[in-house]
């Protein structure tokens, strides 16, 4: 695989920034849930209301549901991001290492 090279600090940058993205979308899910609820319960409690509300609860139930599943699909990106980084960051800082027992043992340190 000619040139290809990867960058620790850059794949923690990005697992930062996808961090934040995360922490954001779930204060602004936060805030347009508590939004929603501030309505309370518009379509009113009689047969039509019922059918009404029951309908609209099914559907944001499951649109939340897809929300907060995406938020921590996000989520695990980031940690994947973490993990790829401290894994190269400790494979350069093994192959360094041995580099340089192999140079004290060729007599070159």
């Amino acid at each position: 695989m000619s040139g290809f090279q990867v960058e620790p600090g850059s794949l923690r940058t990005s697992a930062e920034g996808l961090d934040d993205v995360v922490d954001r979308f779930a204060e602004t899910l936060e805030r347009f849930e508590q939004t929603i609820t501030a309505f309370g319960q518009p379509w009113g409690s009689d047969d039509l209301g019922s059918i009404i509300g029951e309908l609209y609860l099914g559907i944001h139930d499951l649109a939340m549901s897809c929300f907060e599943s995406n938020g921590e699909l996000l989520g695990e990106f980031a940690h994947g991001l973490h993990t790829m980084a401290d894994s190269f960051e400790a494979a350069e800082t093994e192959i360094a290492d041995r580099m340089a027992q192999l140079q004290n043992l060729l007599g070159g340190g």
